[in-house]
């Protein structure tokens, strides 16, 4: 109606079949214009069409090369329309926390450096470039896994399906009784892509992630843990979304990485 104030975010988020379309969206891959509206009628959404035209313009779904995506935004909103629904709010802060990590920009990590980083990688895939400077990496099949499922995830999600993985180490020993897990490591490591260059004098422990084009978490975690899940006394500190420091880690890497040799998959 001429003159009518338009409608406030709550209102918009409050009308019937908004909540379970927003849940819905938060778990699903890049949805084209027909498959959100038939999402939304399937939940009970009155007005599909006029609907979208209103949570695009609040900012709740972003335009992602023809199909739409949930902001970080979108997400945030169902977090809490999930507390108004009784939901664990423990729970929804954990899961708060992940999306606004401003919050907690640092951390101190005691132990399971290398748990942490493949955890984020697995539960948050949306990266464009990883960075992994490591003495010593050994993944036990669990946690290669993980780490595999995560880059194939964050490749789908690419507009052009590739996800840079740049990795240093020490160069393998044969004598070593856990070299065939550290060639099983790289191995996969390159059949995903991964650039891997080794330095026989590295001590150094960095791990980043860049996030795609339509944004992320950046993170790095740096400190004692070679990239092994090793059980040792260790200490580190992770960062998120500091983009100075994270620009003077990734410095820092290709200062490292300039100085190394191509491993020839020995």
């Amino acid at each position: 109606m001429e003159g009518s104030q338009p409608l406030l975010p709550s209102e918009i988020l409050g009308q019937r079949g908004l909540f379970p379309w927003l849940d819905e969206m938060q778990q699903s891959q890049p949805l084209n214009y027909d498959s959100i509206l038939d999402s939304m009628q399937r939940h009970g959404v009155e007005s599909p069409a006029p609907t979208f035209s209103q949570v695009l313009d609040i900012g709740v779904v972003l335009a992602a090369d023809k199909k739409f995506v949930l902001s970080s935004y979108g997400r945030k909103a169902c977090l809490l329309l999930s507390g108004v629904n009784s939901e664990d709010l423990k729970e929804i802060f954990r899961r708060l926390s992940q999306i606004e990590p401003g919050v907690f920009p640092y951390e101190i990590v005691r132990e399971g450096m290398t748990t942490n980083f493949v955890s984020t990688l697995e539960s948050r895939p949306g990266f464009r470039r990883l960075y992994i400077c490591s003495p010593w990496i050994r993944l036990k099949r669990k946690f290669l896994h993980k780490f595999m499922y995560a880059v194939h995830k964050a490749q789908e999600q690419s507009k052009d399906g590739k996800v840079d993985i740049l990795v240093i180490a020490r160069p393998l020993e044969k004598n070593d009784p856990s070299y065939p897990l550290f060639l099983e490591t790289f191995q996969a490591m390159q059949r995903l892509g991964a650039d891997i260059v080794v330095h026989k004098d590295l001590h150094a422990k960095i791990y980043i992630r860049e996030p795609g084009p339509s944004g992320g978490l950046s993170m790095a975690v740096f400190g004692s843990e070679n990239l092994t899940g090793s059980r040792n006394i260790e200490l580190g500190i992770k960062i998120t979304n500091d983009t100075m420091i994270l620009n003077k880690l990734i410095t820092h890497f290709f200062d490292i990485y300039m100085q190394c040799q191509p491993w020839k998959g020995e």
